[in-house]
């Protein structure tokens, strides 16, 4: 199995927090306010910003 880079990350703590217990925290925070529509028919596609 070909070895895996992680690299350092370049911003953290300037647009998500740096700790990881806190970025774990506020993304099940977001998470738990997610809402889930209901979707009639079939999808066929979904865009996702960055």
């Amino acid at each position: 199995m070909k070895e895996k880079k992680i690299r350092f990350p370049a911003v953290g703590g300037q647009f998500y927090p740096e700790k990881e217990k806190e970025l774990n925290e506020l993304i099940d925070d977001f998470l738990k306010k997610v809402k889930i529509p209901k979707i009639d028919g079939e999808i066929f596609g979904i865009l996702v910003p960055h």
